[in-house]
């Protein structure tokens, strides 16, 4: 190697572990003088070099064996190492989708080859503690339990397989739109033995209100829907002693049509809410009257009108009136038999106190003269 003066080079050293063993070598730079030039007393550059060779793996971070019904997260934790992510699926049912993180780690390779000359195949690239995220969707065609499988190769001839399980339901009411995931991903369970009798898809209509206030109201709204043609759908909200109230709480729902439900929370008093079940019952309903003459119903719809008073001011020739709302009546049905049936919902929330710390023990001001305000930060 040669460098020019006041410059420098850099120079590459590769490490290509074949056993699972720690790796030392010595790296030894000598100074060559130039012939016909001055004579120079011999130097060297002398450092250590050493490696750990290991075999790489996969972890995954979570979810644990509980997965929700529709999509997921994938968090994948690799030592460094060059892996890639293949999803099997015969039915055709599972979908991955790579997250900011896991593009962040893609690698074309396109000027890259392998020891015959080919050009590599793309691939995934983490360092030591980095991650990669991968959304797993699951869109079922049938009502019935179905499973897949993510394969992720790594370099050393070796390979993890990720389980995906899911159960396809054919619902005509169902839960959407619910704000927050059907599992904690800090808190899943990833220990567990992946056997068939064991690994089960579970659908968990969870909303997580998170840290609230105590005092302050906080508000999460869910869709109901309806995906039946044809049928209508009455539904009511049940709730045993706890600080959540539901509006609209009792409703109607067209076919083909969705509602939305607002949940609020508010307590007096620091609690903590933990997977609080709230079961949602539901029935398919027949109405009295024509359909024509039937409108949307729920707890929230109200008429207002204004009639008269017996009070009248002086010399008044009409009497006062005052606004009067009444609440607009269910409208009169039957219920189907055997159409009733329970949805449950579950609910978390952490209402406290808020609190600070504060590392400053003593706030010294300067001298300050009467009625002077004086600020120090």
């Amino acid at each position: 190697m040669s460098i020019p003066g006041l410059s420098h080079a850099f120079a590459t050293v590769t490490f290509t572990p074949e056993q699972k063993e720690d790796y030392q070598c010595t790296f030894t730079a000598s100074l060559v003088s130039p012939k016909r030039s001055v004579k120079m007393k011999p130097q060297e550059l002398t450092f250590t070099v050493s490696g750990e060779g290991h075999v790489p793996q996969v972890t995954v971070e979570c979810p644990g064996l509980r997965t929700s019904t529709y999509t997921d997260v994938i968090v994948l934790r690799v030592p460094f190492s060059q892996f890639t992510v293949h999803i099997m699926d015969d039915q055709g049912v599972f979908f991955l989708k790579s997250t900011q993180s896991a593009l962040r780690a893609f690698h074309t390779a396109d000027m890259e080859k392998d020891s015959t000359g080919k050009a590599k195949k793309p691939y995934l690239l983490l360092e030591h503690g980095q991650s990669a995220e991968f959304d797993v969707f699951f869109k079922p065609t049938l009502a019935q339990r179905l499973k897949g499988k993510i394969r992720v190769p790594v370099s050393g001839n070796s390979e993890i397989d990720i389980e995906l399980v899911g159960e396809g339901h054919n619902d005509d009411f169902t839960l959407d739109n619910l704000p927050g995931l059907a599992e904690d991903s800090q808190g899943s369970n990833a220990e567990g033995n992946l056997e068939d009798d064991i690994i089960e898809a579970v659908r968990a209509n969870h909303i997580k209100f998170g840290e609230c206030a105590v005092r302050e109201l906080c508000n999460k709204t869910f869709t109901v829907t309806n995906r039946s043609k044809e049928e209508v759908m009455q539904f009511e909200c049940l709730l045993a002693d706890a600080p959540f109230q539901f509006s609209p709480k009792v409703g109607h729902l067209q076919p083909g049509c969705a509602k939305n439900i607002r949940v609020t929370l508010k307590s007096k008093v620091p609690v903590t809410i933990k997977r609080h079940s709230v079961n949602c019952m539901v029935a398919k309903i027949k109405y009295q009257l024509p359909p024509e003459e039937v409108c949307d119903w729920d707890d929230r719809m109200c008429t207002e009108k204004w009639e008269d008073t017996t009070e009248r001011l002086p010399g008044a020739r009409w009497p006062l009136k005052r606004r009067v709302v009444k609440a607009v009546p269910e409208p009169p049905h039957t219920i189907v038999e055997r159409s009733s049936h329970e949805v449950e919902l579950v609910l978390s929330a952490q209402v406290d106190y808020a609190e600070f710390k504060l590392d400053t023990v003593e706030v010294q001001l300067k001298q300050t003269e009467l009625f002077q305000t004086e600020r120090s930060t």
